[in-house]
């Protein structure tokens, strides 16, 4: 029981690294203090962690997460959920962006566009940067 508490603790130390080579000597420790582990579970989360190394040192990179993304996808499934099934997939993405999006989802036809997503997801981009928000005038610099 030890040896999972140290892993899980060693984890998250490692998010809690900051800068790029920090974390990745933190992520190289970690895997070789988990290769001399004989616990199964351990052992499975070495093989994962290996494999999605690049991808776990890219969030030390770019301070992105997938977070919103995956808050997104919750609130899909509670819709879905409480639901108890849709027969029109278009009243279901109704359902969902009024969940995901109340305020704006008052707008008569509103419909999140992929530019307003990723100025959501990506909010530390400098606002002279991203498109304006406001609907009708979707890709014009912001007055």
């Amino acid at each position: 029981m030890a040896e999972l508490y140290f892993t899980k603790e060693a984890l998250r130390r490692l998010y809690r690294c900051h800068g790029y080579e920090r974390a990745k000597r933190s992520l190289t420790g970690l895997l070789d203090h988990m290769a001399a582990s004989e616990l199964p579970e351990i052992k499975r989360l070495r093989r994962t962690l290996k494999k999605w190394r690049e991808e776990i040192l890219n969030h030390f990179r770019s301070g992105l997460t997938n977070a919103m993304t995956e808050g997104f996808n919750n609130k899909a499934k509670v819709v879905k959920r409480m639901g108890y099934g849709y027969r029109s997939q278009n009243n279901f993405r109704l359902r969902v962006n009024r969940r995901t999006f109340p305020r704006m989802a008052e707008r008569e036809g509103f419909e999140p566009s992929l530019v307003f997503l990723l100025n959501t997801l990506s909010k530390r981009a400098p606002s002279a940067t991203r498109p304006s928000l406001r609907w009708g005038t979707r890709n014009q610099p912001n007055s």
